[in-house]
């Protein structure tokens, strides 16, 4: 019995040197790259093709034209000169694979709020862009707004009104809170502070009276979110 798991043991290990030595070249010698982060001759990949991407890649940008290059019996067999692990754009400056963005570039989504502190008048007509919402605002005649949230957009948009808000406001938007014990001023929702979504969201970009602005703390659609939650907070204290 010892006799025959020697002999298997032996043989796995025959077998197992066998696999590493056949992706071996004699012909060839490990050298240090010297550009990029490719080094050619160091015979230890196994079906590089499997892991080197060879479409523009700037997470590992390859600088070395001559990374990948077939060779045989330790000479260049390829017509090109160019190596397939080649990964870099050669038309681009620095023979970079993404362009810098040009000048004053916005982010997709992300149109800036472009409306002044002081035009108040303009704020009041504002409404969110299309698809922040499920449903969009509506800017009724009186100047007010009104607002539909689903299910899942009311509960998001309490939770980021319960973590940025009801410190000031009190959680139910009546001013009940322990700040307010203390003097701070933060007014309630009720009636005789109605105002439309697009107000809401100048106040929460810009700041106002004690309150600073939280344009650095929350994205647009989140500060949209919160002036939606307040307006469902205004109709119950109506």
């Amino acid at each position: 019995m010892f006799a025959k798991n020697k002999y298997k043991t032996l043989l796995g290990a025959a077998l197992i040197g066998l696999l590493l030595t056949s992706c071996y070249d004699p012909t060839q010698k490990a050298e240090e790259p010297t550009e990029g982060w490719v080094n050619n001759n160091t015979n230890i990949e196994y079906a590089p093709q499997m892991y080197h991407s060879e479409a523009y890649d700037p997470m590992s940008q390859i600088l070395d034209t001559t990374a990948g290059l077939l060779y045989f019996k330790g000479e260049i067999h390829d017509t090109t000169g160019v190596g397939e692990f080649y990964n870099s754009n050669r038309y681009n400056p620095n023979r970079m694979n993404m362009r810098v963005p040009a000048a004053n570039t916005i982010k997709r989504g992300n149109m800036p709020y472009s409306i002044e502190k002081e035009d108040w008048a303009t704020a009041q007509k504002n409404l969110p862009p299309q698809g922040f919402f499920a449903s969009m605002p509506v800017l009724n005649e009186d100047g007010s707004s009104t607002t539909t949230l689903t299910k899942e957009e009311l509960k998001e948009a309490k939770a980021l009104y319960l973590r940025f808000c009801a410190h000031c406001h009190g959680e139910k938007g009546n001013g009940e809170s322990a700040l307010n014990e203390k003097g701070i001023g933060a007014p309630a929702y009720g009636p005789h502070a109605y105002k439309p979504i697009g107000h809401l969201f100048h106040v929460i970009t810009y700041g106002k009276g004690r309150m600073g602005a939280h344009a650095s703390q929350l994205s647009q659609e989140e500060r949209w979110k919160i002036a939606a939650y307040v307006q469902q907070l205004q109709e119950k204290l109506k």
